[in-house]
């Protein structure tokens, strides 16, 4: 049997792309280049876990994947109105993916966000700094699980 564990990380970029918050794009792994537009996402896988088993073989998965984003650190001359318009932006990005809490009506296989951590860690944001290509960008590392069923990730 293969396991293709991508399901979650299609997902989460569809929505994070489809909110339109991210200008800059939304990514798949870390910019090797500086992020075009205002602001950008790369999403990354941080760890899967089987939760449960049962009868007939079938499982459930935490994937607890991450969403960085970007903004240019001196891209605004007030420093704090920029910080006020990042946390506007991570505010706005949970909140996709929250309305949106199966990423796709479970199609995906994608059966809801675990916001409270329920089979482990919550959602949750940390800001930071990164330098891509000579700039530097505050940043903001969003953790996001993910409980997926695991028919959607196994396959014969």
């Amino acid at each position: 049997m293969a396991f293709d564990p991508t399901v979650s990380l299609q997902a989460l970029m569809s929505v994070i792309a489809a909110s339109g918050y991210c200008t800059g794009g939304v990514r798949a792994r870390h910019p090797l280049a500086p992020p075009d537009g205002d602001y950008a996402a790369h999403v990354f896988y941080d760890e899967i876990t089987v939760n449960q088993l049962f009868a007939g073989g079938e499982d459930e998965q935490t994937h607890t994947l991450g969403i960085r984003l970007y903004q240019v650190a001196d891209r605004s001359p007030n420093e704090e109105h920029a910080e006020i318009e990042l946390g506007q932006l991570v505010g706005n990005v949970i909140g996709a993916i929250a309305a949106d809490a199966d990423l796709g009506a479970g199609a995906n296989g994608v059966r809801n966000v675990d916001a409270a951590g329920i089979t482990g860690e919550s959602v949750r944001a940390f800001w930071g700094y990164d330098e891509i290509g000579g700039t530097q960008y505050r940043t903001v590392d969003i953790v996001v699980p993910l409980i997926v069923d695991g028919s959607a990730t196994w396959q014969a």
